[in-house]
């Protein structure tokens, strides 16, 4: 597995995003939520969702990008290949890159930790 985020990896498509919405296992927090699915594709995919009321765009920007590089850095603690999708919450733009990064890898664990437990 490359420690990049290429094309492939990334979910794109709506009928993707509405297909986890119904049917993925989701994992709510105080400033994002997770939703994920085993990938079928043998490999793990992610997708951002950053809706107006987290900020501004440069402010939304910027948090997906945070997203996309925390999961391309630890995508590597899931132990299947997963689909996952971010949500982020309102409050999410007053946490540092160290905190968020924080959050973000408790988060994983948790999916991992439920995934051991399925």
């Amino acid at each position: 597995m490359r420690d990049t985020l290429g094309p492939l990896e990334r979910i794109r498509k709506k009928s993707d995003f509405a297909f986890l919405y119904k049917k993925g296992v989701r994992l709510r927090g105080t400033y994002f939520s997770l939703i994920y699915l085993p990938s079928a594709l043998g490999r793990s995919r992610l997708g951002v969702v950053a809706g107006r009321k987290v900020g501004g765009a440069v402010v939304r920007n910027r948090i997906k990008r945070w997203m996309r590089d925390a999961f391309r850095r630890n995508k590597k603690l899931l132990a299947r290949p997963l689909d996952v999708v971010v949500v982020a919450r309102t409050g999410i733009a007053s946490l540092s890159r160290r905190e968020f990064d924080g959050l973000f890898l408790g988060a994983l664990g948790g999916i991992k930790d439920r995934n051991a437990s399925s």
